[in-house]
């Protein structure tokens, strides 16, 4: 299956090389280019795209309102924020409006196609640098653990691996590919995980994940 993205960036030139980038890649396409979130709200009738990615800055429409309007009238459709913009408010404040990702621009093609696709699969995805700043905004409120999970939960050794995949922001694809064993599997061990966790969405696993050392973040 193709996904379908639509881009909107006020850098038009920063677009047209990431279009042509994408030329490259089979299992994704850019259905179209956009410089600001108000054009992404009129052409998603049009375009019907799988995924947004979308910057959060434009002087013409708040990005963040834009986020949740897409994310109320158009549920189906995944959201990644591709920004320059790095601090906790911006991240809790486009999470809480529905994004499904958060990567910098500072990142590789490469990784910005495994956000894509973790996204498309129906997973989350966030920088490195995105993680920890997503710890330290529980910390400097006071909130050190993840609500409604327990912290000494008995995980299994393979539910730990699987659990250090599905924070890094891998699919269950790929997850069971280096696991050796099927995507069917994968997805039991995560249901488990989040059962024994008390967590509700990918969000709250990355959290316990980088609080409990076992992801490592970039700095």
């Amino acid at each position: 299956m193709t996904v379908q993205v639509l881009m909107a960036d006020e850098n038009y030139l920063q677009l047209e090389g990431l279009n042509k980038l994408f030329e490259t890649v089979e299992d994704i396409q850019v259905k179209q280019m956009v410089r600001n979130e108000l054009e992404i709200v009129n052409k998603i009738p049009d375009t019907h795209p799988d995924i947004i990615m979308m910057d959060l800055h434009s002087p013409i429409c708040n990005g963040i309102r834009a986020v949740r309007q897409i994310h109320t009238d158009y549920p189906q459709i995944r959201i990644l924020i591709l920004s320059n913009l790095c601090n906790v408010e911006a991240i809790r404040s486009v999470l809480e409006a529905g994004a499904s990702g958060y990567i910098l621009k500072q990142c590789s093609f490469t990784e910005l196609l495994h956000a894509i696709r973790a996204i498309a699969e129906g997973n989350s995805y966030f920088h490195p640098m995105v993680a920890k700043l997503i710890l330290s905004g529980i910390m400097q409120t006071g909130h050190g653990a993840v609500e409604g999970a327990e912290m000494d939960a008995h995980l299994t050794g393979r539910e730990m691996e699987v659990l250090q995949w599905v924070a890094e922001g891998y699919t269950n694809q790929d997850i069971a590919k280096q696991l050796f064993i099927s995507a069917k599997t994968v997805q039991t061990h995560r249901r488990n995980i989040m059962d024994k966790l008390g967590c509700h969405d990918r969000v709250n696993l990355v959290k316990y994940a980088i609080q409990n050392g076992i992801i490592a973040l970039q700095e």
